[in-house]
């Protein structure tokens, strides 16, 4: 590599423990830098170098060796850097470090590895098929199915990758053919079938359930004027029971003051006969006292006998 003209500005830095290095120039589109001498964990849970140092120093690994120690906010991850590449690689040989008492695995920034996720896929379609499909856009190291208990999967598989362009979230595994096709459009038009069976079905209980309930409404209708006519009828029929009954009253009552009239009468006039009688018996009654002094006894006895000869015709003798 031809040598390269330091800037006056930067000549001072020499006397000072800085070493400059010439590197080639990369202005082609398809250039990309290679990191070849870094790893990266992940963990979640904050930490500080000092405390990655100090990992790194028990895992066995040699911390003089580390240049650089940095945090990317974009995916959460920390990035080591290591002088030389076997002294990265002694570092990958390590399986585990443990960092705040979670286990970190560290990985190669040459080759980032990405774990992917296949959700819905049927429990009867072979690992394979998928491991094909997914070998269009990358490399696969591992893969395997999730589980929920030591036999029992929960339809999630994992492949562990690197990716060499992106994968769509909707992959299409395997494809269907006519006769499929063909069975699933007989299968929707079955069930199409069915469902308006059932709701022509349903329809038709309603409108008999309908029409049952306008039936039992009229016969209720019905007997509530049934019984509202026969309620007038006992109405009219006790009233004019009443009206008799009022009516007969009103003849015993007369009945019964013409009857007591009539022995009011008979007493006065057996009381008149009685009195007369006794006139007849004592003569001295019947004197005329019109020259005597006192005659009110003589008024009081014409004006009774007056009375009764005008009731009953008789004419006492003088």
């Amino acid at each position: 590599m031809p040598e390269v003209q330091i800037p006056d500005v930067l000549k001072n830095l020499e006397s000072k423990g800085v070493k400059f290095t010439g590197v080639p120039f990369m202005n082609s589109p398809r250039a990309s830098i290679v990191e070849d001498r870094s790893v990266y964990f992940s963990i979640d849970t904050i930490v500080t170098s000092q405390v990655i140092l100090e990992a790194f120093d028990a895992a066995g690994i040699d911390i003089d060796t580390i240049t650089c120690i940095q945090r990317k906010t974009s995916n959460k991850s920390w990035i080591v850097s290591f002088t030389t590449r076997a002294a990265k690689e002694a570092a990958l040989d390590v399986s585990h470090m443990e960092i705040c008492g979670l286990k970190v695995f560290l990985g190669d920034c040459e080759n980032r590895l990405i774990l992917v996720k296949i959700y819905e896929a049927p429990a009867e379609l072979p690992d394979t098929a998928l491991i094909g499909r997914l070998s269009h856009y990358g490399q696969l190291l591992s893969f395997r199915r999730d589980k929920i208990a030591q036999h029992i999967h929960n339809g999630v598989r994992t492949a562990r990758m690197s990716i060499n362009r992106a994968i769509p979230s909707v992959i299409s595994v395997a494809a269907k053919t006519e006769e499929d096709k063909k069975q699933e459009r007989e299968e929707r038009a079955r069930r199409a079938k069915e469902q308006r069976e059932k709701e022509e079905k349903r329809k038709q209980e309603q409108q008999q359930q309908q029409r049952q309930q306008q039936k039992q409404q009229r016969q209720q209708q019905e007997r509530q004027q049934q019984q509202k006519k026969n309620e007038d009828r006992n109405r009219e029929s006790t009233r004019g029971n009443e009206d008799e009954k009022r009516r007969d009253q009103g003849k015993r009552e007369e009945r019964r003051d013409e009857r007591r009239d009539e022995r009011d009468e008979r007493r006065r006039d057996r009381d008149d006969r009685e009195y007369y009688r006794r006139d007849d018996r004592d003569r001295s009654s019947c004197r005329d006292y019109s020259d005597s002094e006192t005659d009110d006894g003589w008024h009081r006895v014409r004006y009774k006998r007056r009375r009764h000869e005008q009731r009953t015709g008789y004419n006492s003798p003088e």
